[in-house]
């Protein structure tokens, strides 16, 4: 260990025996060199970073920070590398930690997702490891692939349903992390006639397909990833011709009229239903109600309106209503609860309440209310009946973990996942109460305090309080502590959780006391615990150190060398036997540093650092105090003053300020200017401190002189800058001393420039001449500036420019805006120049001006403009030369470039038109408006610049009409048709006819003049448009199949009207007016799951009046309404027989019905429909056998069960529905249904029994569903090992201090970086959680948690760890597995820090304790043993009565010998597994010392229950050790103890190996000799022992 003192000093005196003695002195230095002897601490043993892949040369963001607690620094600590980086892929920085990816760093996420490197720490020998965990995160560097790759061909018959797939395509992407693939159709699908799904890759048929329209398609797929990258497949899909249209006829002959028919409803009459009279159409006239009307039927006649007697038909028309989900559940009485109460104890099983909820809807679809819990139940403690609402206990409770529940039970209707499913919640609240179930607990158990033995007592004053708490409430809480041993005398008690010192002690008479707290709760049965509390009484220090004088004194040279002895104090102190008598010296005041040191043993003050007389103080006022051990000192007795004076030396030189002293004169002063002084000193004192100066040298030594006294320097001379800018002057100072000492100095003198001349501009007058188009910017001219003095300071202008700007440094002057002749013509500029100041005259500053004239020269850079706009007009039979209109412009520039020019350039087609040099456009050619009706003319207006500048404008001449053409018809006839029972206004066709003139000439009025055929009141045509429309909806076909019209057109001219006349035929078309009829409304059917295609489940039949391809009937089922998008892809119907089968396979546990519309639809066009709905019923098949995952369950059990009785949870699945899914679990190992039972419906494995320790057993669970005819049950049986150990061997417990809530949050990651941790040295190992608990206290939030609002216990978590995770593979089923040692866990894990463990809050680390009670410690064993006593007792005397007679009666004596002793008895430790306080009181009493074996106890064959029978047949003499092998197993060669399960160092139960303990009225017979001279805490007992630490014999102290 390294100390605080690394240096010693040690003054040696000799002395030799003359008279007088001479003697002197000698100083050694010790210094102590550091050895480093202490390990290497780091923050953490885990670190972690996140680096993403192709990184290099980047920075962790992590560092490895260690430390030595013996002061070496960190930066002397070496870092390295030591395995997990066989790639070279990071590197460390050896000094700070840090770690970095290495510039060649080859990360790939696909190859390598993490890196667990171990780093290594040095120093001087000692090494540490630690593990740093970084993790790889994904970069998006692939693009996504279709595979296989594409093109794909792919055909379809053109009739296949919607919803049909075609293909699923598969994409994927050498990103591994990267899971998202959107799938898309990105071109080729502009019928919308496929769709794909965006997740599945899915493609399917959307719309109806026709090989006669579309015959291919090509689509364009993608697939695009989570980055945005894409990839692309082209799918080719040939539609395959299906016969599906029939021959067509034309017809040659009439056809039979269609008659104007009414509908009217006459029977079944509903406000909801209507009916459209003319055209049948039945419609909604208000929302129907399925709980009123499930069905409505409605009668509908037909008439043909006929006279005198019409025609009627009737037709019944039944409408099926189907429900909707319209209604949410409702809970009664309320959606609010309790709050119920149940005992943290009560059974699995147990009602605890009931929710009722009702739904106004009907059916059992929406009418039918299930319950479940949603949540406030994480735990899933309780489970709630899905139909009654019944609520009951599942799992066992614990009011310590969760006090109240509320839970949020929700009902809801219809098939769990349907979009129109409906739910209610309602919140449940139940109160779990106490029942006395956990004992107090002291933390700690074991207190120390010292106390001085005249310390005062009473009731206030309180030694220590005591921490204990209870996690029951109420009375079960409520704690009695009270002292139960150890104060025999009575001078302690306790107050609430205080121990009062109550009376005096005495050190003398006792020197400690152990007293045994124990805690008592106010349960019906009450629970206690116990503490110890050592109270150690400390001795009073009576009297303090004397000193042998009260002052001194001594005179020493200011050089007396360090380590001389100086004084020599002595004290005295008559306290012996403790330290009290030990007397340390120390200096008290007087030294301010550490001229002086004393030797705090004997007293001894030494010279401790070289002395200065000149330097104050020039004599100290030592005070030197003595204290004995206990730090008693008396001020007055305890104490010497001792004064030290010191004589002066002359042992200084002189000492200038500073090295070089500068100055400063201006150029031209006065001789005898003072220019400095210079500052010169000695630290000695009178004559050996007066200094005197002279200049020895220097550039300067002719131009000053100094004061040899003062140090002032003067002028000398006359001083010109020019010639001298810097002199210097050596210095020579010397003192009065004997002999004299000298120092040399430096002084700089700068000489001061002064400003005396003023700056000159070159030129002074000028004139320059430059073009008004110049860019911005454009240099001018420069003027030139020079000083003889300074530097210039800047050039600017005397007036500010807007045109042109100055350089202030080089004098150009440049153009800042545009110049304009035109505005401006010429400029006067005045140029103005400042110098800068010298550093000797800052207040001069001078200046001189010039004069610049700039002359702007013109150019060309004005357009010519055209003002005003035209819209001229002209008739088309205007005569040449004729002023159509002028063009007005002009142009601010003079001379040349003021002159203009016209031309048209663009749109004067057949030089229709001129114009002349003023702009008169003029008529150049004849014009005609039905050729050119308007001309568009450019116009350009030029100057005679160079370049010349233009304008230009275009504008629109307009010819005005003249009516000099006919009407002229675009064909001599025209041919139309019309359905006959056309409607009025009905288009037929429209006559065209054109009109070369404009205006009103070619305004055209259409007429009909005549019919040839037909009735002229049957049509009308539009006198514009020309268009024929139907007059009178009278048209009937077969009256009159074709109408001949004559049509006359006239134009509107004014002078003169033109007229054109055309022929009109109409013919009339039939209509297909009889829809096919379906022989019901609707159809039912059914069939099994496992039905093949050929099978027919209804036969859809329907009839058509109409004749031909009006009466060709095709059957299709609608995929929009009803479940037709679902049932399409599982049913299909014939087209032409109606008949519907499955085309695919049925499964009933994805759809049990399917309700779909089947349309009947003629030939005709437009086509006619009936409908009518089709339900198909799946029955259901047990097809599906339950199925385990996992099939294998490696997992450890507690021998006992404590803790965690449920061992693993086995889980298997059935596809099927209803019965044939229900699975039901149990134990087919028949061998060890005593030991392990199975919940039949959770599959719970636990434990029912105590288990034997070390045995690994192997479990076969079925699961079998409920199928009916007959049951299936997994191919694959579950097979659970299931390994029994010892808790108190292998669990070590970690404290939180945050709750169970936020630690199951985070408890995957938490047992994840446990594991990481523990894998540095066991590279495959298991982490296990064994089970949480909570202990008493308030639980704290998480680093990053949210403030919690209910006070939550805090949470302990108990682990173990198996060394490898071999056994986890059912192929090593019969391998032995070895559990880790507590010992061997606590020294991996005792070390959890750092920001990876921030969030759990770690209290500490320790090993897991679980206290057993003995038999005897039992009502049952402590009845047996007090009869057993009892009849021995009886027996004993009985036999000494019986010897007495037979003695006497026989008439002599025997001499009665001592039992021979052969010495102590040998006392031996016992094996952990028995302990001597858990034996009958005979049998310790006897294994003490006693004289009777002990097999007399057990000679009738009977022993405690669970005492071995190896320690129940044994004889135990005095003389004999008593060995007691383990109750649990034994070896059967050594007789050693065996480990239960083979883990590393671990064997019994309890842990903590016993002593054979004797209390101390129980000393073993022996010389009386033994000695106890140990004490310790048996920490399993919390009992204190002592023992002798040379034969490790131990007692109990009781």
């Amino acid at each position: 260990m390294r100390r605080h003192i690394v240096e010693y000093l040690v003054v040696t005196n000799q002395n030799d025996k003359g008279v007088p003695a001479k003697s002197t002195t000698g100083t050694l230095t010790f210094t102590i060199e550091d050895v480093s002897d202490e390990p290497i601490v780091c923050d953490t043993s885990l670190y972690t970073a996140t680096i993403p892949e192709n990184d290099q040369n980047s920075f962790l963001d992590v560092a490895v920070s260690c430390t030595k607690n013996d002061g070496i620094a960190a930066g002397l600590i070496e870092y390295t590398i030591t395995s997990g980086d066989d790639n070279g892929n990071f590197e460390l920085d050896f000094i700070t930690g840090d770690l970095f990816t290495s510039a060649a760093a080859s990360l790939d996420y696909e190859n390598v997702t993490s890196y667990t490197l171990t780093v290594t720490a040095a120093e001087g020998g000692e090494t540490t490891n630690v593990t740093v965990k970084v993790t790889v995160t994904d970069v998006n560097e692939f693009s996504p692939e279709f595979t296989p790759a594409g093109p794909y061909s792919i055909s379809l018959d053109e009739n296949v349903g919607v919803g049909h797939t075609v293909t699923i395509v598969n994409g994927t992407d050498e990103d591994l992390a990267d899971l998202v693939k959107v799938y898309a159709i990105s071109s080729g699908n502009s019928e919308g006639k496929f769709k794909l799904d965006s997740s599945s890759g899915v493609l399917q048929v959307q719309a109806a397909l026709d090989h006669e329209t579309t015959p291919s398609y090509s689509l364009t797929l993608t697939v695009t990833d989570s980055g945005g990258s894409t990839g692309n497949v082209v799918v080719n899909i040939a539609v395959n011709d299906v016969n599906d249209n029939s021959p067509v006829c034309t017809e040659t002959s009439d056809t039979v009229a269609t008659p104007t028919l009414d509908y009217s409803i006459v029977a079944g009459d509903n406000p909801s239903i209507a009916i459209n009279a003319s055209t049948g159409e039945l419609y909604l006239n208000s929302a129907l109600d399925y709980e009123t009307n499930s069905s409505l039927l409605v009668v509908i006649e037909v008439s043909d309106l006929d006279t005198p007697t019409a025609k009627t038909a009737t037709v019944e028309v039944t409408f099926v209503v189907n429900p909707i989900n319209e209604h949410d559940p409702v809970f009664t009485p309320s959606d609010s609860y309790g709050p119920f109460s149940v005992k943290e104890d009560e059974s699995t099983g147990t009602s605890v309440a009931q929710v009722t909820a009702s739904d106004a809807d009907e059916g059992s679809d929406h009418g039918t209310v299930s319950f479940a819990i949603v949540s406030g139940d994480d735990a899933q403690q309780f489970a709630v009946d899905a139909t009654t609402g019944v609520i009951s206990v599942v799992k066992p409770l614990d009011r310590e973990t969760i006090a109240s529940y509320e839970l949020v039970i929700r009902a809801t209707d219809e098939t769990a996942g349907d979009a129109g499913q409906r739910s209610a919640s309602a919140t449940v609240n139940i109160t779990i109460t106490d029942i006395n179930d956990l004992s107090p607990t002291f933390n700690p158990v074991l207190y120390n305090v010292d106390v001085q033995e005249t310390a005062s007592f009473g009731p206030a004053v309180v030694l220590k309080t005591l921490t204990v708490t209870d996690g029951d409430e109420g009375d079960n809480a409520v704690l009695n502590l009270t002292i139960t041993s150890g104060d025999d005398q009575g001078r302690f008690s306790i107050d609430g959780n205080d121990v009062i010192l109550s009376a005096a002690l005495d050190y003398e008479n006792t020197t400690s006391y152990d007293l045994v707290i124990t805690a008592t709760d106010g349960g019906t049965l009450p629970l206690s615990a116990i503490a110890r509390l050592t109270v150690n009484v400390l001795p009073d220090n009576e009297v303090a150190p004397l000193m042998s004088a009260a002052s001194a004194a001594a005179e020493i040279s200011e050089e007396t060398p360090v380590g001389t002895l100086v004084y020599d104090a002595n004290a005295t102190d008559t306290d012996t036997g403790n330290s009290d008598g030990t007397i340390t010296y120390s200096i008290s005041s007087g030294v301010t540093g550490n001229e002086f040191t004393i030797d705090s043993a004997t007293g001894q003050l030494y010279v401790g650092s070289q002395l200065d007389f000149d330097q104050a103080p020039t004599s100290y006022a030592i005070i030197i105090s003595a204290q004995d051990g206990a730090g008693l000192s008396d001020a007055s007795t305890s104490t010497v003053s001792l004064t030290v004076t010191l004589t002066d030396e002359n042992d200084n030189v002189p000492q200038f300020s500073t090295s070089m002293f500068t100055f400063s004169v201006e150029e031209g002063v006065p001789t005898g200017t003072t220019v400095g002084t210079i500052v010169v000193t000695d630290d000695d004192s009178g004559v050996n401190g007066d200094v005197t100066l002279e200049i020895t040298g220097g550039s300067g030594s002719s131009f000053f002189a100094v004061d040899a006294a003062t140090g002032e320097i003067t002028t000398g001379a006359d001083i010109d800058y020019e010639a001298f800018q810097v002199l210097y002057l050596s210095i020579k100072a010397t003192d009065g001393g004997t002999p004299p000492l000298t120092s040399a100095g430096l002084v700089k003198i700068d000489v001061t420039n002064m400003n005396d001349n003023a700056p000159v501009l070159t030129p002074a007058e000028f004139a320059v001449t430059i073009s008004e188009s110049v860019v911005s910017g454009s240099s001018v001219f420069t003027f030139t500036s020079s000083d003889l003095d300074t530097s210039i300071d800047a050039i600017s202008f005397v007036s500010a420019s807007s045109f042109f700007e100055i350089d202030s440094a080089t004098g150009l002057i440049t153009t800042k805006s545009a110049l304009d002749r035109e505005t401006i013509d010429s400029h006067a500029l005045q140029i103005q120049v400042l110098d800068l100041p010298t550093s000797g005259d800052p207040a001069t500053v001078r200046s001189s001006t010039a004069n610049l004239t700039i002359i702007i020269q013109d150019e060309n850079d004005n357009d010519p403009t055209i003002t005003g706009s035209y819209s001229p007009s002209i008739d088309e039979n205007s005569a040449l030369n004729t002023l159509v209109f002028t063009v007005a412009a002009s142009d601010p520039d003079a001379g040349a470039n003021g002159q203009l020019t016209y031309e048209i350039t663009a749109g004067n087609t057949g030089a229709a038109f001129s114009i002349d040099s003023s702009g008169n456009v003029l008529v150049a050619a004849p014009l005609d408006r039905e050729t050119t009706a308007s001309y568009t003319l450019t116009i350009v207006v030029s100057d005679q610049g160079t370049p010349p500048r233009t304008d230009q404008i275009d504008v629109t001449v307009t010819i005005d009409d003249v009516n000099d053409n006919d009407p002229i018809e675009i064909q001599s006839s025209f041919s139309f048709s019309v359905e006959e029972d056309s409607s009025v206004d009905t288009s037929v066709g429209t006559v065209v006819a054109t009109d070369a003139d404009a205006g009103s000439n070619a305004v055209l009025v259409y007429s009909l003049d005549s019919f040839s055929i037909g009735n002229a009141s049957h049509f009308k045509i539009d006198s514009a448009s020309g268009e024929i429309t139907v007059a009178e909806a009278d048209l009937d076909r077969e009256t009159t199949d074709v109408y001949q019209a004559t049509v006359k057109v006239t134009d509107s001219g004014v002078s003169e009207i033109r007229t054109t006349f055309a022929t009109v035929i109409i013919n009339i078309d039939d209509l297909n007016d009889n829809a096919p009829i379906m022989s019901q409304s609707s159809y039912t059917g059914s069939v099994a799951e496992d039905a093949d295609n050929s099978t027919v489940v209804v036969t859809v039949v329907a009839t058509d009046a109409d004749a031909g391809v009006n009466a060709d009937i095709t059957y299709t089922m609608n995929t929009t309404l009803l479940d037709g998008a679902t049932a399409s892809s599982f049913f299909e119907v014939d087209a032409s027989s109606g008949e519907v089968r499955p085309y695919t396979s049925l499964d009933y546990e994805m759809y049990q019905k399917f309700t779909f519309i089947v349309e009947a639809e003629d030939g005709g066009t437009p086509s006619l429909i009936d409908t009518a709905t089709v339900t198909v019923s799946i029955t259901d098949v047990n097809d599906k056998r339950p199925v385990f995952n996992p099939t294998f369950y490696n997992t450890e059990v507690a021998y006992d069960g404590t803790c965690a009785s449920t061992i693993a949870t086995v889980t298997a699945t059935d596809a099927d529905s209803g019965n044939n899914g229900q699975v039901s679990y149990s134990l087919q190992t028949t061998a060890f249904t005593y030991l392990f039972s199975v919940d039949a419906t959770w599959g719970a494995v636990t434990l029912t029994s105590v288990a034997s320790v070390g045995i690994s057993y192997h479990l076969e669970i079925q699961a079998t569903d409920a199928g009916s005819p007959s049951t299936l049950s997994a191919s694959t049986p579950a097979t659970v090992r299931v390994d029994s150990f010892i808790p108190n061997t292998h669990v070590v417990t970690i404290r939180l201090a945050i709750s169970r809530t936020d630690f199951v949050s985070q408890q995957s990651t938490f047992l994840a970086d446990l594991q990481t941790v523990i894998r540095n040295t066991y590279p495959t190992a298991l982490v296990r959680l064994w089970c949480l608990s909570e202990y008493s206290g308030t639980a704290v939030s998480p680093p990053t948690g949210r403030r919690r609002l209910l006070a939550d216990q805090p949470v302990d978590v108990h682990t173990y760890v198996l060394q490898d995770d071999s056994t986890d593979s059912e192929s090593n089923l019969g391998s032995g597995k070895t559990i880790l040692s507590q010992d061997e866990l606590l020294a991996l894990v005792s070390n959890l820090e750092g920001s990876t463990w921030d969030y759990y809050q770690i209290v500490s680390v320790s090993e897991y304790y679980q206290s057993t009670e003995g038999w005897f410690d039992t009502l049952h064993g402590k009845v047996i043993t007090a009869v057993a006593c009892f009849l021995g007792l009886v027996l004993i005397a009985l036999l000494i009565y019986m010897a007495a007679e037979c003695c006497c009666g026989n008439g002599f004596r025997r001499t009665q010998k001592k039992p021979k002793r052969n010495g102590s008895p040998k006392i031996s430790k016992v094996e952990p597994r028995v302990e001597l306080d858990s034996l009958p009181p005979s049998r310790a009493s006897t294994a003490q010392g006693g004289t009777k074996p002990l097999k007399a106890f057990w000679d009738n064959n009977w022993a405690p229950a669970g005492l071995p029978d190896a320690l129940a047949h044994e004889d135990l003499s005095p003389d004999e050790p008593a060995s007691v092998p383990p109750p649990y197993s034994q070896d059967e060669e050594s007789g050693k103890p065996v480990s239960p399960v083979s883990g590393r160092g671990s064997s019994s139960l309890p842990r903590t190996p016993r002593s054979v303990f004797f209390s101390e009225s129980e000393t073993p017979l022996g010389d009386g000799h033994q000695e106890f001279d140990g004490r310790a805490l048996d920490h399993a007992t919390g009992k204190v022992y002592e023992y002798n630490t040379k034969t490790n014999e131990r007692r109990w102290i009781q």
